[in-house]
């Protein structure tokens, strides 16, 4: 398996490389994200490791998603939301770790990207958990029987700490759209304000459970 390390400090990234060689992987070092897609252009590998943190590096993973023969691409950042991980998710990464990831756990990472898995930091997935339960349909009582499936999506993903611009750059309307789903939301509950709107649906939630 081929793999190119690009990361932004030379220690990080030889310390990768090393981890990586130890584990039989054939290894490329770039120190630059422009050079880590001249790399995968010319080499073919079968993975990108690529920092967060290099100047260009989002853009680098949707060039490197971009290629004709693309490699599955890892970011590994030394802190992250969930934004930065859905958008690199949809910038066409398969995997987002921390630096903190030991060095066996960034080999077994690289293996299973290249199989086509994804690989995320344990510390990501319960926020991510959270905000794909929040996109799926429930069951209902009278209450939330009333409020429409996206009146749903968006009070849920705003209880997860969302703010309304991401909520509305996730499921792809306007801020606007989002407030009027909170407004009506709302008023079919009988109450006023974003936060009773959440607070009556997690109240509902609350009996679902029961």
């Amino acid at each position: 398996m081929r793999v190119v390390v690009a990361m932004r400090h030379r220690a990080a990234r030889v310390g990768a490389v090393l981890a990586l060689e130890a584990q039989g992987l054939a290894v490329e070092e770039a120190a630059t994200a422009g050079a880590a897609v001249a790399h995968a252009r010319e080499r073919r590998p079968d993975v990108c490791v690529v920092d967060a943190a290099l100047p260009g590096g989002p853009a680098a993973v949707a060039a490197l998603a971009a290629l004709p023969r693309a490699p599955r691409v890892v970011v590994v950042a030394d802190h992250a939301t969930v934004e930065d991980v859905i958008d690199a998710l949809d910038a066409g990464a398969s995997g987002y770790l921390l630096k903190d990831v030991a060095a066996s756990r960034l080999a077994v990472a690289v293996a299973d990207v290249a199989r086509g898995e994804l690989a995320i930091a344990p510390a990501l997935v319960a926020e991510l958990v959270e905000i794909v339960r929040a996109l799926r349909p429930t069951r209902s009582d009278t209450h939330r029987s009333a409020l429409t499936r996206r009146e749903q999506q968006v009070l849920c993903l705003l209880r997860t700490g969302l703010t309304t611009k991401q909520v509305a750059q996730r499921l792809a309307v306007s801020p606007t759209t989002v407030r009027r789903h909170v407004s009506a939301a709302a008023r079919k509950a009988g109450v006023t304000g974003r936060r009773a709107a959440i607070a009556g649906l997690e109240s509902v939630q609350g009996r679902e459970r029961e």
